[in-house]
């Protein structure tokens, strides 16, 4: 399907030609881009290309998106103008005529689908550092009994960048505090991109390193979380609570002011097609946790369900802005602030990542207040610890990271954190 109107935040034609040259060679185009279409902005873009000439009369973004092509041969550029937002935002494609230099610039908010896997680098300044967890350390978990009340979803489409673990680190932080919170294993439904332990997305299916797979062996698709809902649905009841959790790009489409998250492949799923998934399901207590771009668009159709259940929801930016993911930070912890801050709340702790070749997220360390000075404003140059469960930091004392501590905790050191309570 060619969802122009989703993809497509502007248009722009030009008929500069690249002259004095009847066919355009590969460094030529390069040239050309780099000197008049990026220019002064070399430091701040990252820059990538086909390695071949194009003749598709659609360039495919995935299987669901596609850019009409201009030219029947034609070099094709991608630039990412944002590398440190998670999509979406503003990148170009930027298509070369092989035969006289035409160009043709289209701008967008999408990707290709793991371009990164594919395209060659042109001009790549900003690449985090990204190190996935290291399997050969021991989960340290120690567990509560069960609640049989409690149940969990949690799902992303996937990253980016093959190799980077940023989002399956965040589910991995995110499922320990689950557990330590008394969720059960079998009570906690997980999709994470393709199902697989593939390298690219899923270094592994196994989120605490306890020789179970927690992901299920299904791709992130909008009928395989259909299903996983419906099967909530069936088990969920009126003293039970669902947590769900998300971390995946995110997409805003100004034709109809929706939010979508985007699953894997570059499926969207959009705001009310989410919450239609969960008006079904009957329970005390839902609790939402979103970090995308544009997450906050999801709060009115969410608050909106016709169930009966009680809502809370923290999105991790508002509708009108994507999520900007601190790349230092990300290199230093191997998750996104936001995934990193209000999953340490939730738990009371730290999770087990500051160093870069021995990362294990599924264990805690330092409870909150006490992680030494030093690895803190590693993490945070410049700032000091927190612990707002303490009475005079506004908290209750009772050694529980609550709700409103953990939005406390997270908006004290994630500047973008959107936060919504409902209660």
């Amino acid at each position: 399907m060619k969802r122009y109107a989703q993809i497509l935040s502007a248009l722009m034609l030009s008929l500069t030609t690249i002259s004095g040259f009847s066919q355009i060679t590969k460094q030529q185009a390069i040239d050309f881009v780099m000197d008049s279409i990026v220019g002064v902005q070399v430091d701040s873009v990252n820059v990538y290309m086909e390695a071949s000439v194009q003749t598709g009369s659609y360039y495919t973004l995935s299987q669901y998106d596609s850019i009409a092509a201009p030219f029947s041969d034609y070099w094709l550029f991608f630039i990412d103008l944002k590398p440190e937002y998670a999509w979406s935002h503003d990148c170009q494609y930027i298509f070369i005529d092989h035969l006289n230099g035409i160009h043709f610039t289209e701008s967008s908010q999408i990707p290709p689908f793991q371009f990164k896997s594919f395209m060659e680098e042109v001009s790549t300044p900003i690449q985090p550092l990204l190190t996935c967890p290291n399997f050969t350390i021991q989960n340290t978990n120690i567990l509560p009994p069960a609640n049989p009340n409690l149940y969990a979803l949690m799902f992303t489409g996937g990253d980016d960048t093959p190799g980077s673990c940023a989002f399956w680190n965040a589910l991995s932080h995110m499922y320990g505090g689950l557990r330590e919170h008394g969720f059960a294993k079998e009570n906690i439904k997980v999709l994470s991109a393709s199902g697989v332990a593939d390298g690219i997305y899923n270094p592994s299916l196994d989120l605490d390193n306890d020789n179970v797979n927690e992901i299920l062996n299904f791709s992130c698709s909008t009928d395989h979380l259909e299903n996983v809902i419906d099967q909530l649905s069936g088990s969920l009841g009126p003293g039970s609570m669902l947590y769900v959790f998300v971390t995946t790009h995110g997409f805003r489409d100004l034709t109809d002011n929706s939010s979508s998250f985007i699953l894997y492949g570059g499926e969207h799923l959009t705001d009310h097609a989410f919450a239609q998934m969960l008006t079904p399901i009957n329970c005390s207590q839902m609790i939402f946790v979103i970090c995308t771009c544009h997450a906050g668009g999801f709060t009115d159709d969410l608050l909106d369900m016709s169930n009966s259940a009680r809502k809370t929801i923290l999105t991790s930016s508002s509708w009108w802005e994507p999520y900007w993911r601190d790349g230092l930070f990300k290199s230093k912890s191997g998750i996104d602030k936001f995934n990193y801050l209000v999953g340490t709340a939730f738990r009371g702790g730290h999770p087990d990542v500051i160093d870069p070749l021995n990362r294990a997220p599924w264990n805690v360390t330092f409870p909150i207040g006490s992680l030494p000075i030093s690895q803190f404003q590693y993490l945070f140059p410049g700032m000091t610890e927190v612990n707002f469960d303490l009475p005079e930091n506004g908290g209750n004392g009772n050694e529980i990271q609550e709700i409103q501590e953990s939005i406390n905790y997270t908006q004290n050191y994630d500047g973008l954190f959107n936060s919504t309570l409902v209660n």
